[in-house]
């Protein structure tokens, strides 16, 4: 039993998991989890956020600052921090990793089709949340499956001699419910999961304290009865085709794993974020400026109205100002820089690529294109994908462990995994790469030689075909034939 179920008080539970919950609110954690992802979805918080500012008087004389009803504020957001994370993941994860293990087909079958998919997923959450959780379970079916859980609903409670062995884990979100009077509200639900059992605590809308879930609720969520505490998952003892009762199992372990995006446990938005936001303020101030035509300041003497605010709304409004008879306003325009803009702007944006440790790709075609000039402009996302690729090794060896575990329950051998490798999507001169390639002809082994011939993905199947070929079997000068459309 964990440490909250050993609380029986609602109102001592409550305090318990509100602690938790306010404290991972407050955490900076949670605050780079927002912002990765806000700067993911181009909602950069810096110039999402900017008014433009102004100076005014009352009518007493009293400075204050307001926002300038009358200057643009156009807010463009670069998505420099997605295409980064995206070219990072689908650099190490583009294609599918292979694990060399002892049965390769009943580690990819218990995987299922869709698990590049899911481990591109975590890998995305933790490249912009600093970690990303995958929840391993078993449904009702028996097969093992697994769910991306988003990393700003997990709260990790770590065993106090190993930061990373997990003692139990925090899950909260919100659900609608139906309440007493039969409105619909919205609730936290909380989940707490140790390595034998998942307790369900809802807040109750009236009161707000944290209750457990009662029978009738387990049902309505579960559509069949379970109890509360539960076990990880439940086999059905049968005699025939009649169920005789059910067996609670656990993993033995907390079933979530976590994957950090690096040993420092940092985001990779950390050492970008200050010049994406100076590259939005740039760009949209070019963009303001041509809306405004130029920025104009005045020169006025003899002014009759009573404060700048005043003279702001005449000018913009009608056109036209009012002066004494010895008076005068005159306005000096500024002339847009075009040129130190532009040269700024290409200025931050290498310094986006060069510290967010990515690959621009705009530049990749200019020069002399061989596959070392390339290969030289792929150093820094080798050097981060190397890294990253690290703790996914740690991530998928603790997945393999949980499979092994299901497998135990099925009565089945383990599966011994020697070495994972990562296939990396790299950009290559192709016509390089095949004559390279054609000059190695009786100089190695035909394996190695269309092992590394970028034209071919399945070496064994393409010496079959070159064999059929030379046997006669295929015959090269058949016509291709369709499906057709005729009658």
């Amino acid at each position: 039993m964990n440490r909250i179920n050993q609380i029986q008080i609602p109102k001592e539970v409550t305090k318990v998991i509100r602690a938790y919950i306010n404290d991972f609110e407050g955490s900076q954690l949670r605050h780079k989890m927002k912002l990765g992802d806000d700067y993911y979805h181009s909602e950069n918080t810096e110039i999402m956020s900017r008014k433009m500012l102004i100076y005014a008087e009352t009518n007493e004389g009293m400075p204050y600052e307001t926002e300038d009803p009358y200057k643009s504020n156009n807010k463009l957001p670069a998505g420099y921090f997605k295409l980064l994370t995206d070219q990072k993941v689908n650099y190490s994860l583009g294609k599918n990793v292979t694990v060399e293990a002892n049965d390769p087909d009943s580690l990819n079958d218990t995987l299922g089709k869709g698990f590049q998919r899911v481990l591109k997923k975590v890998a995305t959450e933790a490249s912009k949340k600093v970690v990303g959780w995958l929840h391993p379970y078993i449904d009702d079916k028996g097969q093992f499956k697994m769910m991306n859980v988003p990393s700003e609903q997990v709260i990790p409670v770590y065993q106090p001699y190993d930061k990373r062995a997990l003692e139990l884990t925090i899950r909260y979100y919100q659900v609608s419910v139906i309440n007493a009077d039969g409105e619909a509200v919205r609730v936290t639900r909380v989940e707490v999961w140790d390595e034998e059992e998942v307790t369900y605590y809802q807040e109750n809308d009236k009161t707000s304290l944290f209750n457990l879930l009662d029978q009738q609720e387990m049902f309505d969520i579960f559509r069949r009865d379970f109890n509360n505490p539960k076990y990880h998952f439940q086999k059905d003892i049968k005699y025939g085709k009649k169920t005789t009762r059910t067996e609670g199992l656990a993993w033995g372990m907390v079933p979530f794993i976590p994957l950090y995006n690096n040993d420092a446990e940092e985001y990779d938005l950390k050492p970008i974020k200050a010049f994406i936001d100076a590259y939005d303020i740039v760009n949209s101030d070019f963009i303001n400026n041509l809306e405004d035509f130029q920025d104009v300041y005045w020169i006025l003497k003899g002014y009759d109205g009573t404060n700048v605010s005043e003279f702001l709304h005449q000018v913009k409004r009608y056109k036209t100002l009012k002066v004494s008879d010895t008076g005068d306003a005159k306005a000096e325009t500024i002339q847009i820089p075009y040129q130190a803009r532009k040269e700024a702007k290409e200025g931050l944006e290498q310094d986006i690529f060069t510290f967010g440790m990515g690959v621009n790709t705009n530049q990749i075609g200019e020069g002399n294109i061989t596959n070392v000039v390339i290969k030289s402009r792929f150093t820094n996302l080798d050097l981060k994908a190397s890294q990253f690729e690290g703790e996914l090794k740690e991530f998928l060896y603790s997945l393999i462990d949980f499979v092994n575990k299901y497998r135990e329950i099925n009565k089945e051998p383990p599966i011994k995994v020697d070495d994972i490798v990562f296939n990396r999507s790299v950009i290559m001169n192709e016509v390089e790469l095949l004559e390279a390639n054609q000059k190695q002809l009786g100089v190695v082994s035909e394996d190695t030689r269309l092992s590394n011939h970028p034209w071919v993905s399945d070496t064994e199947e393409e010496i079959k075909k070159m064999k059929d070929e030379r046997e006669g079997t295929v015959d090269l000068n058949a016509p291709i034939v369709g499906d057709g459309g005729g009658e």
